[in-house]
Formats: structure tokens, sequence, C-alpha cells
């Protein structure tokens, strides 16, 4: 196999894996998508709907396609803001929160799966690896 196979496969075999997982669990209610617009609100800390498709760089229009699904999964609410009235921040829920939580919880299986065959040595050279070429120049 060549470099590129082999990062191909193991892409695709961290995409199986962690698919097999959420559909085996309450994550299966939640698109990848609506999932990462979820994280970003948490890591934003209630951002305004035109701070969140700025950061996922998405339309106005998608947002508000995106925000309305997860308002209709109950895992973010809308506030009005403060400062203006018209306005509103976006929060996540307790059930919010609680995907995000069971999201991380898939993502470490999957990296426990995808090096289950691998000492602590060969684990540090992977992460090692991986963190320099995810590294900007």
């Amino acid at each position: 196999m060549t470099q590129e196979e082999i990062i191909n496969h193991f892409l695709s075999r961290a995409k199986e894996i962690e698919e097999q997982a959420r559909q085996q669990s309450e994550l299966a209610d939640l698109t990848e998508h609506q999932l990462s617009c979820l994280q970003k609100i948490e890591e934003l800390k209630n951002p305004l709907p035109s701070v969140l498709a700025k950061e996922l760089s998405i339309t106005k229009p998608t947002t508000t396609a995106l925000i309305d699904k997860l308002l209709k999964k109950k895992v973010i609410k809308k506030v009005p803001s403060k400062k203006d009235k018209r306005a509103f921040h976006l929060h996540s829920t307790t059930a919010g929160r609680k995907m995000i939580r069971l999201h991380e919880s898939v993502q470490t299986e999957v990296a426990s799966r995808l090096t289950k065959n691998l000492n602590e040595s060969e684990k540090d050279i992977l992460g090692y690896l991986l963190t320099k070429v995810l590294t900007e120049e």
C-alpha cells in the first residue's frame, strides 16, 4: 500500500468506527454537521447566530436552518440579548451538553479502537507524527 492509500484507509476506518458508535448511542438523532454546530455553540459560549455562521463558515440561511433543527431537538435554546432585544444568543441545553459529552466519549472510543494494536511507544510516535502533520506552517 502507498502512504496515500494507508492514510485514506485509516481515515475511512476512523469514520466507520465513529459512525457505528454513534448509531449505537443517542447521537444517532444528530447529524455530524449538527454535532459540530452544537460543539461550536458550547465552545463560543452562547454566540449570536451571525457569529456562529462566521465561525462555521456557512451562510446565514444555512445557519438558521441548522439552528431550527437543533431547537426542535431541544439541544439548544434561544436567549434574548440583554443589549439588543431584537437579537438572541444560542445556549446549549442540558440535553445538548449531554450530547457533546457523549460525542467526546465516542471520539475517545474511536481513538482507542484505532490504536488498540499499538504499544505505548508506538502510540507516542503516532501522536508525535499526527501532531507534526497537523501543525500549520
